[in-house]
């Protein structure tokens, strides 16, 4: 009998059946716990038959596994690192890869405090796609990060429970201190969605001491990206995009920021960022700042339809009715903080901010403004000295509905607010 098209579709993207999928068990691995598996899985990867499937069990590893083109995992098994090295990854190979999937498995590492090693770290590759992937064990690095990477998609995945105590920029062994759920770097053409990520954490003394942000993602220097509907919560930062283009950041569900639900920083540009919901940020619920001028101004952003409640009601430790301190000490919570600069290379301009509702609740009356555009100088001049450059104003701030705020609904320097 011939089969409709429709049909045949459905049937050639089922996964291979158990009595034909090439499983790590051919190759001599067995998920007991104990028995070092790291050959025999490293030996089934690089057979050339493509993905391997990872049986229920606890599959013991001693070094990074290395991923070439064409292979992957995939199945309900869990890769245990039980030594200070990153799980997955291909760094180092100039090759590249291609059609790699990672599917249905769990990473975990034994937790080493402050640990410069990752989740999974894969460098210049096309056709990625990691989905249904569980990660954690972290210390003060990344869950997941891709570099270089395009036609890519993280799905479904659930990255959580780090923890980190150090004080300084940069780890004992000279790596930057940045624990991110999900960072991309320097990636196009890909989706970051319906992924989980929480409970980033760092001690409090971390926290006071250096601009510890502790992202759920963290895109640079990336563009055409779509980040949508993911749940972060209980981390530095949501989502910070740094010198990004052309990103959409839509649905996501952000909750409990020691620092700030979302921002765009270093000259982000042309960038939607609609319809997410933030919840407790300490700071601000939206950071828009200027930066490194190196990477120019941020401009044509477009900010709309967002939900930002009771920006404050929680310290910059995670920790509730505790005021700001440290380095964070004398910033000015608000909803949406617009943070220019003195340079007009490295100014925010042209942003669209509009129908987005911002509220705090009788209960946590503890955010200053709903909307407020700050300048920052450069110099020995004060910034309250100084009075702003007026025309780097240009922001469009209109119909928005704010309620509870400490000082006022807007201070701003735009000439259109409506």
């Amino acid at each position: 009998m011939r089969l409709p098209a429709s049909y045949l579709i459905v049937i050639l993207s089922w996964p291979l059946s158990p009595a034909l999928a090439v499983s790590v068990e051919d190759f001599g691995a067995f998920g007991n716990a104990t028995a070092d598996a790291t050959d025999a899985i490293q030996a089934a990867l690089d057979a050339g038959q493509g993905p391997v499937l990872l049986p229920a069990g606890r599959y013991r590893l001693t070094r990074t596994l290395r991923l070439p083109s064409g292979s992957g995992l995939y199945g309900h098994g869990t890769l245990y690192m039980d030594a200070d090295e990153t799980v997955l990854s291909n760094h180092g190979d100039d090759k590249g890869l291609n059609d790699v999937l990672i599917k249905g498995i769990q990473i975990e590492k034994r937790f080493v405090e402050n640990s410069e090693k990752d989740g999974i770290f894969i460098e210049h590759a096309t056709n990625l796609r990691i989905d249904c992937v569980s990660v954690t064990g972290i210390s003060a690095c990344f869950g997941i990060a891709l570099v270089r990477c395009e036609n890519f998609s993280i799905t479904n995945c659930y990255v959580h429970d780090f923890k980190a105590s150090w004080t300084k920029r940069k780890l004992p062994g000279g790596r930057s201190l940045d624990a991110i759920g999900i960072m991309l770097n320097h990636c196009q053409w890909g989706q970051v969605t319906n992924n989980r990520i929480e409970n980033l954490n760092v001690t409090y003394e971390s926290a006071v001491a250096v601009h510890y942000q502790t992202d759920g993602i963290n895109p640079r220097h990336s563009k055409q990206v779509t980040i949508a509907n993911n749940i972060i919560r209980n981390v530095g930062e949501g989502i910070d995009l740094v010198d990004c283009e052309s990103m959409s950041l839509t649905g996501n569900i952000i909750q409990q920021c020691w620092h700030f639900g979302i921002k765009v920083i270093h000259g982000s540009r042309l960038c939607t960022i609609s319809n997410n919901t933030i919840r407790d940020a300490a700071l601000n619920g939206m950071s828009l700042y200027f930066g490194n001028p190196e990477f120019g101004p941020g401009y044509g952003n477009v900010v709309q339809g967002n939900t930002i409640v009771n920006t404050g009601s929680i310290a910059i430790t995670g920790e509730p009715d505790g005021a700001k301190q440290g380095v964070w000490e004398k910033w000015q919570t608000a909803g949406i903080d617009l943070h220019n600069d003195s340079r007009a290379n490295n100014s925010v301009y042209d942003y669209i901010i509009a129908n987005n509702v911002i509220y705090n609740t009788p209960e946590h009356r503890t955010c200053q403004y709903g909307i407020n555009e700050r300048f920052h100088t450069y110099g020995n001049e004060r910034e309250d000295k100084k009075q702003p450059d007026t025309s780097l104003f240009t922001n469009k701030i209109s119909g928005n509905l704010i309620r509870g705020m400490q000082a006022g609904k807007y201070k701003t320097f735009s000439k259109t607010v409506d």
